[in-house]
């Protein structure tokens, strides 16, 4: 049998075609109390067909479980009900196929407002495409229209904390701040662990001026959503305008960490702090580094003339004491909210062109994360990055994962949810295995793998395979590396951990035997670019994330982003260390389903590999390029 080719078959996707049109599967709902345990009280669950036809119901049993057998295949809608709790929902997709098992896993939240029967309302299909036709406008700017179109859906389905939210966002963008507040706050009511319309509203609060009225729900969005950039953006801006400098520093700090580029905005922040306090070096500093990373805010022509200001302030200060003393006073008076419109210091039309920009980041749901080239990592400043000592000693560490991984297996757990335009799921499938994986290196420097899933080679539902999301470092294997451009773009971190930042490309007339696609028996290989973090003192990849270099529509594979994070893994009875793949995360668009699937890996175990244990070469070896193959029908 063929082994995966790509030398590192990051990803497979096998599509099958001509399955019964009428199969019937089992689909078990597991309904779970707010801690994670199976709920023990009675909840009644609907299955309803999206065609209309009258639903089916059932109680849940001691295990917090109901089942439902023989369902036809199909799209269906599920709503969990309970005594003081808010009603749950999720799709489930029946596949034609028959025989198949489907779960859905639906946690109850408390009802903090008993009797609010209208929380939670799930939306038809039709419903959903005018929801994400309203999106789009708004997407393009159209807020007028989106406001309309969120206005019509609004009385088809006022109990919709989605509705809600988006109708608020719209009259936001419009200006009309009474009807934002009263949308937003209903979806923050229908739904309390809703985080964006609690941004929202805390962006409204700011843009009428009232600070201390939007420190409430942008702490309760960062309490639920710790690494909202946006929400961290705009408390920094409440705490800058408090007078409370500290605070707004590392506010702004966890926007730059948290936004991995697109919060570098917060930068003008951490300056304006550090100016207010009197501190000019760190001001001018992090006001330098706001311009350099941050070139298209509207608020660079009020950093840069500030930068200027405190130059001149900190080259008085080194001259005297008492003019320092002076500077310092009129420092204090140039930055208080009396004299916040001087364009001698820090100032209010600095911090508003600041927040116009916020709101451009205003989060609309995003169902994949930014292509590498929209983001940019925080750098350290003059900090000069050896990029042929990283790849080489990257090299060795990655030659050595190879080596580790022949005598390890896992245990993996994969998740995979089929996203609608909103980003929200509409069918979702689990499975776990016991995984092991090795890799072949043949003479010509071609590098291969092979992975082994309990010998299990089924497909998740659509037909499509996920494969070798262990080898994704493999990128800078010796055998690999020359293949792509790579570039250092400096020091950066990871968690906490000084890392080197390397981007890397796909070379022009080089072979792509990293991903591809296999479709009807036709190989895709794929062009990939990417960023990795390889940690400072070891040399270990820590992260990396790919994308497409552009899209590939004869295949209809409009976007992959793959991400996965390594964790070092210590095994005690042969006292050994491997850093090894620990989470993936993959969203790509395909045919126009959009998917995400999470695979994770734990439960590390290494055994030693007997003498009579041989790794062959695969039967079948490709050349580097292969034949054209006709387009996807």
């Amino acid at each position: 049998m063929r082994l995966v080719t790509l030398a590192l078959a990051i990803l497979t996707s096998i599509l099958t075609f001509g399955l019964p049109a009428y199969a019937t599967g089992d689909v078990t709902i597991k309904v779970q109390a707010p801690d994670g345990s199976p709920f023990q009280d009675s909840a009644d669950v609907l299955l309803s067909n999206t065609g209309g036809a009258a639903g089916l119901h059932q109680s849940t049993g001691p295990e917090g479980e109901a089942h439902f057998n023989g369902v036809a295949s199909g799209t269906y809608y599920i709503v969990v009900t309970a005594q003081g709790y808010l009603p749950g929902h999720d799709v489930v997709v029946v596949a034609s196929v028959e025989g198949g098992q489907y779960d859905s896993w639906i946690s109850l939240i408390a009802s903090t407002e008993p009797g609010n029967s209208a929380a939670g309302t799930v939306l038809a299909p039709k419903r959903q495409k005018e929801l994400a036709e309203a999106v789009d406008e708004l997407r393009a700017g159209k807020s007028v229209d989106a406001e309309k179109l969120l206005g019509d859906l609004y009385k088809a389905a006022p109990g919709s904390p989605e509705v809600n939210y988006f109708f608020g966002y719209a009259c936001l963008d419009t200006g009309s701040f009474a009807d934002a507040e009263r949308y937003l706050s209903a979806a923050t009511k229908l739904d309390p662990k809703y985080v964006d319309p609690l941004v929202a509203l805390g962006k409204l609060d700011l843009k009428q001026n009232k600070p201390d009225q939007a420190a409430t729900p942008l702490q309760q969005a960062i309490t639920l959503d710790p690494h909202n950039y946006v929400a961290h953006w705009l408390l920094a801006s409440v705490y800058l305008t408090q007078q409370n400098y500290s605070d707004a520093r590392n506010e702004a700090q966890a926007a730059v960490s948290d936004g991995k580029g697109a919060g570098n905005g917060a930068e003008i922040i951490i300056g304006e702090a550090w100016a207010a306090d009197g501190d000019y070096p760190k001001a001018i500093d992090a006001l330098k580094v706001f311009v350099t990373d941050a070139p298209g805010n509207s608020a660079i022509p009020q950093a840069q003339k500030m930068i200027a200001d405190l130059q001149t302030r900190e080259k008085i200060q080194a001259d005297s004491e008492t003019i320092r003393a002076l500077a310092n006073s009129h420092l204090q008076s140039s930055a208080s909210p009396s004299a916040a419109a001087s364009s001698s210091s820090v100032t209010a039309i600095a911090r508003a062109a600041a927040l116009a920009d916020i709101g451009s980041d205003l989060p609309l749901p995003k169902w994949a994360p930014d292509d590498v080239d929209q983001t940019k990592p925080a750098i350290a400043a003059d900090t000069t990055c050896a990029l042929p000592q990283v790849l080489s000693k990257t090299g060795t560490a990655v030659t050595e994962l190879v080596s580790n991984v022949q005598n390890i297996d896992a245990s993996e757990a994969l998740r995979y949810e089929q996203l609608n335009e909103l980003g929200q799921p509409v069918g979702s499938d689990r499975r776990s295995y016991d995984y092991q994986v090795s890799y072949v290196i043949l003479p010509s420097g071609h590098l291969y793998s092979n992975e082994d899933r309990n010998g299990s080679t089924d497909p998740l539902p659509g037909g499509i395979k996920i494969s070798g999301l262990s080898s994704m470092a493999l990128i800078f294997h010796p055998a690999i590396r020359d293949d792509f451009q790579m570039t250092c773009e400096g020091l950066g971190s990871w968690h906490g951990g000084k890392t080197w930042i390397v981007y890397f490309r796909q070379r022009d007339g080089k072979p792509r035997r990293v991903s591809e696609y296999s479709i009807g028996g036709n190989v895709y290989p794929l062009s990939l670019k990417g960023r990795a973090w390889i940690a400072a003192d070891t040399y270990q990849i820590v992260h990396i994330e790919t994308d497409l270099m552009k899209p590939m529509p004869e295949i209809r594979l409009m976007l992959q982003h793959i991400s996965v994070d390594y964790s070092e893994i210590s095994f005690r009875t042969k006292n050994e260390r491997a850093w090894l793949p620990s989470t993936a995360n993959i969203y790509f668009e395909f045919r126009k389903q959009r998917l995400h699937v999470v695979d994770t890996y734990s439960h590390f175990r290494m055994f030693n590999v007997g003498s009579s244990q041989v790794i062959h070469n695969p039967d079948y070896a490709p050349n580097d390029t292969s034949p054209p193959v006709p387009p996807v029908e």
